[in-house]
């Protein structure tokens, strides 16, 4: 009966789960599914915030470019109700209709547009005072609604808010001090010529140093909104350059004008305020559209930069999905080959053929189970050669442990220790045998412990049966030499060969007594 050795028992406690054991006894797939659905995550919210200020990019271009139309038309209802107040005839009847016309289209457009309601509101106002009257003791009260309107047109196009420093600063040129430089040129328009002012020449000086100074800013800022302009415009520079001549040609006839009083000075006063205002609206429409084709291109690179951001980072999405997916299949893999190899080998299978498809650490594991395996085959091998060895006779062959390494060789040399010990009993049993076989009873089988005893108990009883057959040959020969032929051995003593061997003696013992016994006879009746 082959008795298997029990392992070691440990019994000490096994350790508190800790609070990440539910994490730790996730199947690894679960694991970094779960990094990568995190990691995934991580990345797709900076992308919807960064998406988020593109977007916002491009909608604050859209909404520019949507205010330029209705701007551009305030400005230039602002011209015509100047026109119409100023000119007469056929010219302030042509102004009046364009003026009317103008404002009936901005009140649709800012009806239908979202967030312009308060410029509606004003606009709604202006139509009123615009209906009332617009005569002298009016065109103030009026000229005042459609800069309140010019006002909330620019506060509601939000355009003064535009991130672009260089739109910033043609905003603010265009609607801002071009408006307040034309309202003082359209009250400088509307008081009396310098040979009616009387009186009023000092605030009429006043009025003059007024429109210059404001003027003058308004360059000041659209100098600098051109100096900061990302590329060179230059339908806007020929237009400020040639408004830069004109304006300074009317500022200084307007300035020699307001000198003199007669019919002349009046005629060169209101020709250079028409020449400057017409400058100025020239260079505000021209500003509008440079304004709008800036618009244009920031709406062009925000939706370029919007979808190449989205792009990449979409591509980049992928990227790290797709990788996420080839090394999680690949350790997935690689780990459930190494549980099955690893199975196999308990199992004692080890013939599967291992192959480490990378040189990560799993491959690396399955590179070394694959060697471990080889190991055992070895061992399988050298234990293979030994046993066809001893089979053919060499009993003398053992394995090389000094070919394996560690644990290996310790199973290679307790193996070799282990045979070596069989075969040493045997060679002791066959030396004591073969004395035994010449005769010589005085050596002893050595005692063996456990179930190897037996061997000691059974060469004991070969001994003591060759011995007892010894002694029962002598007591024979011993008897028949002194004459005594009765003699008998104890063949009861003895089985099979051994019995027949004392049957045998016995039957010769008895015959040689009978015929001793008839001898006797013959020679009593010859001596008688």
């Amino acid at each position: 009966m082959t008795i298997v050795p029990a392992l070691p028992q440990h019994t000490a406690s096994s350790p508190p789960r800790r609070w990440t054991s539910r994490w730790d006894d996730l199947a690894i797939v679960r694991k970094l599914g779960a990094i990568g659905v995190l990691a995934l995550v991580g990345l797709v919210i900076p992308v919807l915030l960064y998406s988020g200020k593109l977007n916002e990019s491009v909608t604050i271009s859209n909404n520019e470019l949507r205010s330029y139309a209705p701007l551009g038309q305030m400005l230039g209802l602002i011209t015509d109700l100047h026109a119409a107040h100023v000119d007469s005839g056929n010219a302030a009847d042509a102004a009046a209709q364009r003026a009317e016309r103008d404002l009936q289209h901005l009140l649709a457009t800012t009806a239908a547009m979202p967030g312009f309601e308060r410029s509606h509101t004003q606009l709604l106002a202006l139509q009123q005072r615009h209906v009332s009257g617009n005569g002298s003791n009016g065109y103030a009260g009026l000229s005042e609604q459609a800069f309140a309107a010019l006002d909330a047109l620019r506060d509601d196009s939000q355009l003064v808010y535009t991130p672009y420093i260089e739109s910033y600063h043609l905003v603010v040129a265009t609607l801002i001090y071009s408006p307040d430089a034309t309202e003082s040129l359209t009250r400088l328009d509307a008081a009396n010529d310098p040979s009616q002012a009387g009186g009023d020449r000092a605030m009429l000086r006043e009025q003059l140093n007024q429109l210059q100074r404001n003027h003058l800013r308004f360059r000041h800022e659209l100098d600098k909104a051109m100096g900061l302009l990302e590329q060179p415009d230059p339908a806007l520079a020929d237009a400020a350059n040639a408004e830069a001549t004109r304006a300074t040609d009317a500022l200084k006839s307007l300035g020699t004008a307001m000198e003199d009083s007669d019919a002349q000075a009046d005629t060169q006063w209101n020709a250079a305020l028409d020449a400057l205002g017409q400058a100025m609206q020239d260079l505000s429409s021209i500003s509008l559209q440079a304004l709008q084709r800036q618009s244009e291109r920031h709406l062009v690179e925000a939706r370029k930069a919007m979808y190449q951001a989205v792009a990449g980072l979409s591509v980049l999405a992928l990227l790290i999905a797709a990788l996420c997916w080839y090394t999680l299949s690949n350790l997935t893999r690689n780990v459930r080959r190494a549980a099955a190899v690893a199975a196999n080998i308990a199992q004692g299978e080890l013939d599967e053929y291992i192959v480490a498809p990378s040189r990560d650490e799993t491959g690396q594991l399955l590179d070394n189970m694959r060697q471990m395996q080889e190991q055992l085959q070895h061992v399988l091998a050298a234990q293979s050669e030994m046993a066809q060895r001893h089979d053919a006779g060499q009993i003398s062959y053992r394995m090389q442990a000094d070919s394996f390494p560690g644990a290996y060789a310790t199973m290679v040399r307790d193996t070799n220790a282990l045979v070596g010990s069989h075969i040493a009993v045997k060679m002791q049993l066959a030396q004591i045998m073969s004395r035994y076989a010449i005769g010589d009873l005085t050596q002893d089988m050595q005692r063996l412990p456990g179930e190897k005893a037996v061997l000691t108990d059974t060469m004991d009883t070969v001994k003591a049966n060759l011995s007892a057959m010894n002694s029962e040959i002598k007591l024979l020969a011993q008897a028949a030499a002194n004459g005594d032929f009765s003699v008998r051995g104890d063949a009861q003593r003895f089985q099979y060969d051994f019995r027949a061997m004392v049957d045998s003696l016995n039957q010769l013992m008895s015959t040689a007594d009978a015929n001793l016994q008839s001898l006797s006879t013959v020679l009593q009746a010859i001596a008688a």
